[in-house]
């Protein structure tokens, strides 16, 4: 437990300008839109919790992003699929409207804003459908990678010999696996597979992802949840 800690304050000391937490910020502006409790606007303050790391000098000089299109683009969508998991794992998909809704409206957002940003980027309008077809593959591609890497506890440790019970990973095999995992999702796609990058940096981006964010995010999800209408 101690080590979790130490990790959890090392990125955020390392990558965080104010040393808060991506959940705070959640926090902080979620609470803004609550006197409606609106599902439109407390997804709006999700999503804007999620656009202000694209804005985080530190994710581009000690966190080593390039502050390309793509780069920030995939900065946006893990944090989006960050609160899109916590709300899928709490309240599974078409079981609760709220959720779904909630969902919904923030992904709507997110294409809303991609669209904006390639308009932005000098592209002819004749083409702004296309890359943003394609800027929408590019996200529901690491979505699902990303998904992938947590279905980890379904991974047996080797082949079941006939006649024996299964032998799945334990949680702690689990845990590491599913970091080793994501880190191997944020090197191919957010470091291009650059040999060069050290593997402590990229493990310590998977830590971020998995033990800081998605074990607080579950709480706080299920508490914007229960302030919609």
């Amino acid at each position: 437990m101690k080590l979790i800690v130490f990790f959890i304050y090392v990125f955020f000391k390392s990558f965080s300008p104010d040393n808060s937490s991506f959940t705070q910020l959640i926090k902080n502006r979620v609470y803004v839109f609550l006197q409606g409790k609106n599902v439109i606007k407390i997804s709006k303050a999700l999503f804007n919790s999620c656009e202000e790391q694209t804005y985080t000098k530190e994710w581009f000089s000690r966190g080593k992003l390039a502050s390309s299109f793509r780069d920030k683009h995939l900065l946006l969508v893990i944090h989006i699929w960050m609160c899109h998991r916590r709300l899928v794992s709490a309240y599974g998909i078409g079981e609760d409207v709220r959720a779904d809704r909630l969902q919904e409206c923030l992904f709507d957002f997110l294409w809303d804003d991609s669209t904006t940003r390639i308009s932005e980027a000098k592209v002819s309008a004749l083409f702004i459908s296309k890359y943003l077809k394609q800027v929408q593959s590019l996200s529901f591609h690491i979505c699902h990678e990303l998904d992938t890497a947590l279905a980890l506890p379904f991974i047996q440790t080797g082949p079941t010999p006939e006649g024996e019970a299964p032998n799945f990973l334990t949680e702690e095999q689990m845990h590491d696996a599913a970091i080793n995992k994501i880190g191997e999702v944020i090197w191919n796609h957010f470091y291009d597979s650059n040999p060069d990058m050290e593997e402590a940096h990229v493990l310590e981006f998977a830590r971020y992802v998995c033990i800081c964010q998605l074990a607080t995010l579950h709480a706080l999800c299920s508490l914007i949840l229960s302030l919609c209408v």
